[in-house]
This record gives C-alpha cells, sequence and structure tokens, in this order.
C-alpha cells in the first residue's frame, strides 16, 4: 500500500489503531493462550474494515483460492496457541502463521515469487513507518511524528510515575498493579499495530506480476557442463544405495546382531549424515533447474532420465534415514530435536516426490506453493498428534524393554503430555508431575486461556501430588 493511501483511507488509520489496542489488552506475548487467536481475528477485521469500498486487483479463480487456503491455515496454526501448551510448538506454528498470512496478502507463484510473498508481512508494517520523502512521505512522516510523540509522552509518564509513586503508599499499589502487565502490553501494542499496519499495507498494494524466465533469459550450462556431474553423481548414489541395502532396511535384527552396530552409531549418527545428504541433493535439483540447458528434446530427456534417478535414489535415502531414526527412538524416545528432524525429513522426502511428478510435466508452475504447502500440512500434523504427549508415551514404552524411567526428562514436559504421565504409578507420577503442578498453581489471565492447561489443572485436582522423595536414575 502506498502510504499516502491512508491519509485518504482514515478507515485504515482507526483499524490500525483498534488492533494495536486489543494487541496491549490480550494479546499473551511470551505464553501460549487464545489472545493470540484474537489478535490474529482483529487484524482481519482491520483489513477488512480498510477494504470497503476498495475495488478488488485482477486475480485469477486459482490464485485465489491459493491465497484463501493460506489464510484459513494461518487462522489454524494460530489457534494452536489456544490448544497446545508446548513453547517450541507454539512459536514453531506462530511463525508459520506470520508466513502464510504475508502470503494470503501478498501473493507469490515462482519461487522468488513465493519467497517474497512469505516474508513481505513484517517489513511493510516497519517500512510504513519510517519517514521519507517522494510519494507517501507526508503520510510516513505523519506516523512518524505520532510515535516519537508517544515516546515522548510514555517517559513523561515514566518520570513523573515514579516520583507520584515515591510520594504516596496507596498510589504506589495501584501503580505496581499496573506495572506488572505493563511490559506485555507495551509490547503487544508494537506488535499488533507494526503487523496490523504491514497487512493492511499488503492488502492494498496492487500485485506485481510473478513470471518465471523464459529459457533465453536464463544463464544456462551447456550439456557436457551439467550431464558429467550429474552423472557421477546418480554413480555415487547407486553403489552407495546397492550396498547397504542391509543397514538401511535390516532394522532390529541387524543392528542389535553382533555383526552389526550399536543403536547411537548406527541410528543417530547415520540419520544426521543422511538427513545432510538429502539437503544438500535438493540444492543439486534446484542448481540443476537454473543451469541445465532444455532447449532440446535430448536434453530434456536426459535430464529427466538422470535427473529423476537422482531423486529417486535419494528417496531410498529419506527412507533409510527415517528407519534409522525410528530405531533410535524405539530404543530413547523421541524428544524435540527428533520429532523436529523426523518431521523435516518427511517433508523433504515429500517435496522430492514432487519434484519427480513435475519432472513428468512440461510446465509446474504449481510447484513452489505445493512444496511450502506441503511443509504446512507436515508441521499442522505435528500440532494434530500432541508431539509432548507422544514423547513422553514413547520414553515411558522404554520401561518396557529394559530401561530406567527418565523423570528428568518428563518433569520438564509442557502441559500436554499431562494424560500420559497421570497413568505413571507412584510416586514416579507425582516426582514427574510436581513441576508442573507449582507452574499451574496460579490461574491464567483471561487473554492467556489455554485449553492444555485448563484440562491439566482438573486432572491434578482431581489427583493428589505426593512430596517427591525418591530418586530416579536417568
Amino acid at each position: 500500500m502506498n502510504t499516502s493511501n491512508l491519509a485518504r483511507n482514515p478507515r485504515a488509520g482507526i483499524a490500525v489503531a483498534i488492533t494495536a489496542l486489543v494487541g496491549a489488552l490480550a494479546l499473551p506475548v511470551w505464553q501460549s493462550g487464545v489472545g493470540w487467536l484474537l489478535v490474529a481475528l482483529t487484524t482481519m477485521a482491520a483489513i477488512g474494515a480498510s477494504r470497503i469500498g476498495h475495488r478488488p486487483g485482477r486475480t485469477s479463480t486459482g490464485e485465489r483460492w491459493w491465497r484463501g487456503g493460506a489464510g484459513c491455515t494461518a487462522l489454524a496454526l494460530v489457534a494452536v496457541a489456544a490448544l497446545r501448551d508446548a513453547a517450541w510448538l507454539v512459536v514453531l506454528c506462530l511463525a508459520v502463521a506470520t508466513a502464510l498470512g504475508s502470503f494470503a496478502l501478498a501473493g507469490g507463484t515462482t519461487w522468488r515469487g513465493l519467497a517474497r510473498g512469505l516474508t513481505a508481512l513484517p517489513g511493510a508494517g516497519v517500512w510504513a513507518l519510517l519517514p521519507r520523502n517522494g510519494p507517501g512521505g507526508t503520510t510516513s512522516r505523519r506516523w512518524w511524528r505520532i510515535t516519537i510523540g508517544l515516546g515522548s509522552g510514555v517517559v513523561l509518564v515514566v518520570v513523573f510515575g515514579l516520583l507520584f509513586r515515591s510520594a504516596d503508599p496507596a498510589f504506589a499499589r495501584l501503580l505496581e498493579g499496573w506495572t506488572r502487565s505493563l511490559p506485555r502490553a507495551v509490547s503487544g501494542l508494537a506488535l499488533a499495530g507494526i503487523l496490523a499496519l504491514g497487512a493492511i499495507r499488503l492488502a492494498h498494494t496492487p500485485a506485481t506480476v510473478d513470471t518465471t524466465p523464459s529459457a533465453s533469459e536464463r544463464s544456462t550450462r551447456g550439456l557436457t557442463e551439467w550431464l558429467i556431474p550429474l552423472v557421477m553423481l546418480d554413480a555415487l548414489f547407486a553403489v552407495f544405495v546397492t550396498t547397504q541395502v542391509p543397514r538401511l532396511f535390516a532394522g532390529k535384527e541387524y543392528v542389535l546382531g553382533q555383526s552389526g552396530p550399536d543403536y547411537a552409531d548406527f541410528a543417530r549418527d547415520g540419520f544426521a549424515q543422511l538427513a545432510v545428504v538429502t539437503v544438500l541433493t535438493l540444492g543439486v535439483v534446484i542448481a540443476l533447474s537454473l543451469v541445465a540447458g532444455r532447449t532440446t528434446a535430448r536434453e530434456r530427456a536426459l535430464l529427466r532420465g538422470f535427473g529423476g534417478a537422482l531423486c529417486v535414489m535419494t528417496l531410498v535415502i529419506v527412507a533409510s534415514a527415517l528407519t534409522r531414526l525410528m530405531l533410535y527412538v524405539d530404543a530413547y524416545g523421541f524428544n524435540g530435536p527428533r520429532l523436529v528432524g523426523f518431521a523435516v525429513e518427511l517433508w523433504l522426502g515429500l517435496v522430492f516426490v514432487l519434484i519427480l511428478i513435475a519432472g513428468t510435466r512440461p510446465r509446474a508452475r504449481w510447484l513452489p506453493r505445493t512444496v511450502a504447502a506441503a511443509g504446512v500440512c507436515v508441521l499442522l500434523g505435528v500440532a494434530v498428534i500432541n508431539p509432548e504427549a507422544m514423547m513422553a508415551r514413547t520414553h515411558m514404552n522404554r520401561v518396557e524393554d529394559g530401561y530406567p524411567l527418565d523423570i528428568a526428562f518428563l518433569s520438564q514436559l509442557s502441559a500436554d503430555a499431562i494424560d500420559e504421565i497421570d497413568t505413571l504409578p507412584e510416586p514416579a507420577r507425582s516426582c514427574a508431575l510436581q513441576r508442573l503442578s507449582q507452574q499451574l498453581e496460579q490461574p491464567d489471565p483471561w487473554y492467556g486461556l489455554n485449553m492444555s492447561r485448563q484440562h491439566a489443572r482438573q486432572m491434578l485436582r482431581e489427583g493428589h501430588i505426593l512430596t517427591c522423595t525418591t530418586e530416579f536414575p536417568s
């Protein structure tokens, strides 16, 4: 949005102010809670209010479906903050939701356009506040003056407030209640206001033409320059896959056998190395798509044949990496890094499947957005399965194989895992839940309402927590 439009559209300024106020009142900022969803819905309403009477730009039906789906999925990811308590999961979902919301407003069909669309939102709000000359400079300077005025007012209020606090005990008690939530309120106001301003600016910005460079516009390489290294890499992959079949798919029988390595050597180290191989291979495929010439039928056939073979063998590597990780999980259970690693490797496998499908078609404009959508679907799947409950379950299942119960790990999990931990016998149950019980003694504020924490409080009220005096090996 050209920032001069704010002057001609007072609804936009009012919408930003209301969203910022809702952020100050309702955004939890440092914890999960329903306030995140409330601010997201308010931002959507602000965008709609600012566009009353605005003629929509010309976009295709397919583009509208993609952008509308991204907006709805962004809301679903924000809703995770009201349902789950795991901080790492909520932060990840909110970050991806911001990127999807940005794409819903800015769009993008090519790889470059997709990257621009996913990252446009945060910078758009900050850019609208910066003072500058030229078109829109007057409104930009006006917003900058308002910001300076607000900052000066905050300084004056703080100085005189501290003086009044030292002069009267009653005012000091009142001020103490206000200042307890002041950092959260200020952070919420700034975050919600900047995002709303950026969202409205993007919503009023005309869509840019997002085109793929033609073969004549790209700097391509001759056949021998890209075919020779591709054939050499294919040969290396083929040797690895054929010689490693027993190690790739033999399972527990091989790993636990006398001739096999232990779990740590086989699964942990192997997964990390094969995951790096997968990422590097994806880089090779992207480089091929940029530099390999495809002007003749022979070049296209060779690229599809040898490039497709590389992708197929990479899928075998992905299957091997996931198999190794699951062997490690069978012995040691899931934790955060293992679960994220599993999800990322699964997404990379889906990416190579999509690349194989795209290689069979003359044009694949759908590929960039579908790759991003696959990653979002994997993240939604992780949120739906309740990852910290799965972590607790896999760690508790280790006891059946003779491993000690890791109470230290279980006690670090969030309220999401309480249904699993509550099934432990005493005193292990009380020891694992003692830290969580202390954290949930105080109720959440209304904007921090979280279904997982509410459920955990109810479970803890129904079951008494004993004093933990037992030492458990880890």
